[in-house]
């Protein structure tokens, strides 16, 4: 941990002030949302493996002569890779000792049972994580295979929703519905967005779905909405105002990305395994130092690519 600016300021020394955890402030973290309206499969395999199966045509004029369709059905694999993620750190707890931070301190030898070690857990290392995955990993994150014995870079742990929905353009599984450049003015924006709803298939836009994109383009939304309909928008239920079952929603994970993306729920997989672990933490004395850690798997995924709608931007 680092200490120094407490000791510089506050000197390398404890006096009882009356200081306790809750003169300790931390800043407002990101919690788990991009994932949340997704269907949750409880799997121990590495890739989860699936068939959709496909039917054609197969109503036809009638004639006594046999004249069957040929393969009216067919079946397409479906695969979402779950990866293994880990959380490793360590803490010297005696760091704190003759400090203003010194009311962590425990009494016992065993480091691991200070107070200092549950604080840390509770109030910054689990919330950290969690923040770790929405903002770096479920969207933005790249997998890379870790080079043994260094730690592994920021957004390299899973491949998120971006690389995803991008990879699966490449192969053509999804086509994406044009929006061009994203309308700057509040109500161009709102008719972009309605024409681009319009546009699409209506067997698709009958299902529930959610809409989702980045803060600002939601703020713009909501804005547009208000001016072009005269209504707060959040006291109106979006399908009398589309005449679609589409919710609208921010994800912090899509910060600064003019992506905009929907499917259905039954159509969104987030594959978990054991993450009872994500709030579980292994802690481990070690002479006078201590380690944390914990692993668990997670992946992210569509049964049909098809059936995500999405905008012709942020492609890279």
């Amino acid at each position: 941990m680092d200490i120094s600016k407490i000791i510089a300021d506050f000197g390398n020394y404890y006096e009882n002030n009356g200081q306790n955890m809750a003169r300790i402030v931390k800043q407002v973290r990101a919690k788990s949302s991009i994932d949340n309206e997704a269907t949750i499969v409880e799997t121990n395999d590495t890739v989860w493996k699936a068939a959709e199966a496909r039917m054609t045509r197969v109503i036809q004029p009638f004639q006594k002569v046999w004249t069957p369709i040929n393969s009216p059905l067919s079946f397409e694999p479906v695969e979402i890779r779950q990866y293994n993620l880990k959380i490793d750190v360590e803490e010297y707890p005696d760091d704190v000792k003759d400090t203003w931070l010194a009311f962590l301190e425990g009494e016992g030898i065993n480091r691991a049972e200070w107070p200092f070690i549950r604080w840390y857990i509770e109030e910054h290392l689990l919330p950290q994580a969690q923040e770790d995955l929405e903002l770096k990993e479920k969207y933005k994150g790249v997998y890379a295979a870790p080079t043994s014995g260094t730690a592994g870079a920021a957004s390299t742990a899973m491949n998120g929703l971006k690389k995803i929905i991008n990879d699966h353009i490449s192969t053509g599984r999804i086509v994406p519905a044009p929006t061009g450049a994203l309308d700057t003015d509040i109500v161009g924006f709102v008719e972009q967005l309605e024409d681009w709803v319009d546009a699409m298939n209506p067997l698709i836009t009958s299902n529930p779905m959610t809409l989702k994109m980045n803060p600002q383009l939601y703020r713009r939304f909501l804005r547009g909405m208000n001016k072009k309909y005269n209504t707060n928008y959040n006291q109106t239920d979006v399908a009398k105002l589309w005449e679609y079952p589409i919710n609208v929603k921010p994800e912090l994970a899509l910060a600064s990305s003019s992506k905009i993306f929907m499917t259905t729920k039954q159509n969104f997989i987030s594959l978990r395994r054991k993450m009872n672990n994500q709030s579980k933490v292994q802690v481990e004395g070690v002479d006078r130092k201590v380690k944390l850690f914990t692993d668990f798997s997670m992946g992210l995924g569509f049964v049909i690519p098809e059936l995500v709608m999405t905008n012709d931007l942020d492609l890279v």
